[in-house]
């Protein structure tokens, strides 16, 4: 088993490229499909890439290395998709002397965009320091996951506990996860329970 920090980073067969942001899993399967990675070196925005795992050469705790180039990573699919909606503004023409009221018209057109993450159908993106609530409140923010490098599956993942006198790392099995949604990790433990282990 091999630990990934999803803040790690990452290089390509020619050379650095970049930090991981987000693991895609597939919440059935416990299996990472995808890593999203950021690299403000590409040549062209979004910075952010969607990349398979079947990419990843080899992981450690703070380094996740790729079996291919740069270039490669640019031309895979972007994770920020940004759409634009197109908006009317209504504006009085000028008064003319002896014309009458002016008339509200259409002088052009603005728009406004907004991102959306293109996590694939299903699956859940985890993020480093998403909150993780425990059955009875919140508990803390996830860590590292550890994943079988053979299958790409997580079998625990680390919370990390913040306390006034320090912080604790606990390593839970990702069965204690009951489900992911809107950025939170929820367990199917209490804090009692987590404090067993």
């Amino acid at each position: 088993m091999s630990e990934i920090n999803p803040s790690s980073r990452v290089e390509c067969v020619d050379g650095p490229c970049g930090q991981c942001l987000t693991l895609i899993v597939d919440p059935t399967t416990h299996q990472v499909t995808h890593l999203v990675i950021e690299d403000e070196t590409l040549p062209y925005k979004p910075y952010q890439r969607i990349v398979p795992m079947d990419q990843v050469a080899e992981t450690s705790p703070n380094l996740i290395r790729l079996g291919c180039r740069r270039d490669e990573v640019a031309n895979m699919e972007p994770f920020i998709h940004t759409h634009y909606i197109q908006k009317t503004e209504l504006s009085y023409a000028v008064m003319r002397g002896g014309e009458g009221p002016p008339d509200a018209s259409t002088v052009g057109a603005s728009y406004s965009t907004y991102e959306e993450e293109m996590v694939p159908q299903g699956a859940v993106a985890i993020r480093p320091d998403m909150e993780v609530e425990a059955s009875d409140g919140h508990t803390g923010t996830v860590g590292d996951l550890v994943v079988d490098p053979q299958t790409s599956v997580i079998t625990h993942f680390v919370l990390r506990k913040r306390h006034l006198w320090g912080k604790k790392e606990v390593t839970l099995p990702l069965a204690a996860v009951d489900h992911v949604a809107r950025d939170t990790v929820y367990l199917r433990l209490d804090k009692q329970a987590i404090g067993k282990y």
